[in-house]
């Protein structure tokens, strides 16, 4: 076997390796040289080969090894013969026939040299997991400090569970890892919800948690620089907030809208420059306009924004507001909004976006005219297409607006793509719900008073959102494949459209 291979992938049946210039395969029976294996990356699936591993210990600077937690123990006394070893990968097989074992007697050495750990915890669905008090006590104590113990130096950790193994969070309680900076974990299951509140290491500024949603309150930190949270769907629990006042040196924010809480009047982030706010299509609820209402309101509560990115573009009205209040406020010690990222928008409110990006004033449609209460003469108009959040955001949209029962109903029907009807029915919506009921003859009570002044504009949003969501009996589809599938990019030099998938 060549000793100078760059990768090798060991698996339960075969090996597999990989150069520069070749790759190639060969039976379970190895025959090592007596020198010692100059091999970088190392993957091996199944039972440890101490021989190996032996090999391995001055020259491989990755490792990637599947076990079951029998084998723990036996890993860890070889793992710190590793003098060149820099990324380290673990899975662990937790239940059926692997069973905790008792730990050594010594502690094994640790493993200086390595400075990224993934540790990944996977389980089979016919499997029994361990007895809960067995496995809380066993591991959290004893298997969470061993690994402390043998990591010391790290400073970038991930942590994954699959199936119905919760969240290893006792991992990250405290400083046990007293280098770490960056933290990746990813949720695959509601049972890794947080019922206490945990202390994360004194030193960790980045965290980045994806996957399940689950209930993340009980997660704050003094030192964590980077939030960023992309989490998919809505867990049912009502707190299942981030509470900004829990983290209050982060200078970047990345999470779902909904997720957001923020005592506005009371609160002042000087570091935060840069927001990130996603959309989940399930939420009604304009949260991206809220956010920009609530900045508009209380700019100096985050006085240095210069990024502001959403996945779904807020009322234009609102938007308008912000961007001349938070850009020409008369502090010296503040930033402006130079660069915003939003879905898509009208080509004609563009140019008067670039110039308040760049902190010029400009001539702009009134108030009144973006908002959709200046619009409902189009909106209220059966004979013109479009979803309702199409209208709300002033873009053309060719669906139908014909409720069911209509005799023209199956040939629009027909006209919706194969996804809109999968994505209606598997969403419990059902087609007629997609397109509301008939509506009433007198549209004009669900639309409230406009304001006058900004201020008031600001202060009543809610008041028109509210009303919004009771336009469901307009008999339009409340949203099209094609909404928010284009994103705009404006700074004070460049404005980009880029174009989606046509639907």
């Amino acid at each position: 076997m060549a000793p100078n291979l760059e990768e090798v992938t060991f698996m339960a049946d075969h090996f597999s390796l990989q150069s520069r210039d070749q790759y190639h395969t060969e039976p379970d029976v190895i025959h090592l040289p007596k020198a010692p294996l100059k091999w970088k990356n190392y993957s091996q699936f199944g039972k440890v080969s101490p021989n190996i591993l032996d090999s391995l210990s001055t020259t491989v600077t990755t490792l990637s090894l599947h076990i079951c937690m029998c084998d723990f123990w036996s890993l860890c006394s070889m793992l710190g013969n590793f003098s060149a070893m820099e990324s380290f990968e673990m899975t662990l097989k937790i239940g059926g026939e692997h069973k905790f074992t008792s730990p050594p007697v010594s502690s094994p050495s640790p493993c200086k040299t390595v400075r990224r750990l993934t540790l990944r915890f996977e389980t089979e669905p016919s499997w029994a997991l361990p007895n809960p008090l067995e496995y809380s006590s066993d591991w959290s104590f004893t298997y969470s400090d061993i690994i402390h113990q043998m990591f010391e130096s790290i400073d970038t950790l991930t942590l994954s569970s699959h199936y119905d193994l919760p969240v290893q969070w006792h991992l990250i309680d405290g400083d046990g890892f007293q280098k770490l900076e960056k933290l990746t974990i990813s949720v695959s299951q509601q049972n890794s919800k947080l019922t206490e509140s945990l202390q994360l290491p004194s030193t960790l500024e980045s965290i980045y948690v994806y996957g399940d949603d689950v209930d993340l309150s009980n997660l704050s930190s003094k030192s964590v620089e980077k939030l960023n949270i992309a989490t998919f769907g809505v867990s049912k629990s009502p707190t299942n907030k981030i509470d900004l006042m829990a983290w209050p040196n982060i200078d970047h924010l990345s999470l779902p809208a909904y997720k957001l809480k923020l005592d506005w009047p009371h609160s002042q982030f000087h570091k935060l420059d840069s927001v990130h706010l996603t959309d989940i299509s399930s939420i009604t609820w304009d949260y991206s306009t809220q956010f920009c209402r609530d900045l508009a309101l209380y700019p100096d509560a985050m006085p240095h924004l210069w990024s502001l990115s959403l996945s779904r573009s807020p009322e234009w009205d609102i938007l308008f507001i912000l961007l001349e209040r938070y850009n020409f406020r008369t502090s010296i010690d503040s930033e402006r909004i130079s660069c915003l990222s939003i879905g898509d928008a009208p080509l004609d409110i563009l140019e008067p976006l670039q110039s308040l990006c760049a902190g010029k004033f400009t001539e702009r449609p009134s108030n009144y005219e973006l908002s959709w209460v200046g619009n409902t003469d189009i909106i209220f108009d059966h004979s013109l297409p479009g979803c309702l959040r199409c209208h709300k955001l002033l873009l053309f949209c060719r669906h139908t607006t014909l409720p069911a029962g209509h005799s023209l109903y199956d040939r629009a029907y027909a006209a919706l793509t194969q996804f809109d009807i999968w994505e209606a029915e598997n969403n419990s919506i059902g087609i007629s719900r997609m397109f509301g009921e008939e509506p009433d003859e007198d549209l004009d009570m669900y639309v409230p008073k406009y304001p006058d002044n900004t201020q008031d504009i600001l202060l009543e949003w809610e008041y028109r959102e509210r009303a919004w969501e009771e336009l469901h009996q307009l008999g339009r589809l409340k949203s099209c494949r094609g909404a928010g599938r284009n994103r705009v990019f404006i700074t004070d030099k460049l404005c980009e459209r880029t174009s989606g998938i046509p639907f």
